[in-house]
């Protein structure tokens, strides 16, 4: 328990512009969240710390999902402007934490979420509104108010597919990206030292799996707090 406790301390200090609550019983009655998060946690003992939603994109993101039940140790709930929830994890014995948001509600529909094709939109309406890495909202699907254009990371001489939106940075310059126009939606990688030439046809979940899948491939087994 005292491991847990020090984890509470670690998780506030390091979202300290957020309200950070570790259970629904602390939640004041003002915030409202998806009835999906209600079972979020951090306890010492093996609970669900996780939307059960994940488990209709296992099979896209077998690598992340298997990360979610082996390396997790809880949840926790981030308010501000928005609210979020926290995915807690270890690397090395350091705190690691990832951001989900809200999930789009029915019937909103955006400009940027749109563009997705259907099996993406529906990470972002079934899941999360983005699921990044904290400190830099990289490595893993961008909110949909950071989806940016892939004209304005390239070089002023570099001509560029057309109409490339980015919704995934691996946070050292290179990009996921889908083309604007639905009926023509198509996913890329962008990278950084090969602007010219896009990477055409990607399979879109299985480059997110890989990349997220190298990102947190050094994570510590919960084994160690959950159950103990």
């Amino acid at each position: 328990m005292k491991n847990i406790e020090s984890i509470k301390q670690s998780v506030r200090a390091e979202l300290s512009g957020y309200d950070v609550y570790f259970s629904l019983d602390e939640l004041p009655s003002n915030i409202k969240i998806p009835e999906s998060w209600f079972g979020f946690g951090l306890q010492p003992a093996s609970s669900v710390w996780f939307p059960s939603e994940w488990k209709k994109f296992s099979s896209v993101l077998p690598t992340v999902y298997k990360w979610l039940n082996r390396c997790v140790i809880g949840t926790a709930l981030a308010s501000a402007d928005e609210n979020y929830l926290v995915y807690i994890y270890r690397e090395d014995n350091q705190l690691g934490l990832y951001l989900g948001g809200e999930p789009v509600a029915h019937g909103e529909m955006t400009p940027n979420l749109s563009m997705l094709p259907f099996s993406v939109r529906n990470f972002y309406t079934r899941l999360h509104n983005g699921f990044y890495f904290y400190v830099d909202l990289s490595m893993g699907p961008s909110r949909l108010q950071d989806f940016v254009n892939i004209d304005d990371f390239a070089d002023d001489e570099v001509a560029v597919v057309t109409g490339l939106v980015s919704f995934f940075s691996n946070g050292a310059g290179d990009y996921i990206a889908v083309t604007s126009h639905l009926s023509d939606a198509e996913f890329y990688i962008w990278w950084h030292e090969q602007q010219e030439s896009p990477e055409p046809n990607v399979d879109a979940w299985a480059v997110i799996d890989a990349w997220m899948g190298i990102f947190l491939e050094n994570s510590d087994s919960n084994e160690s707090i959950i159950g103990s």
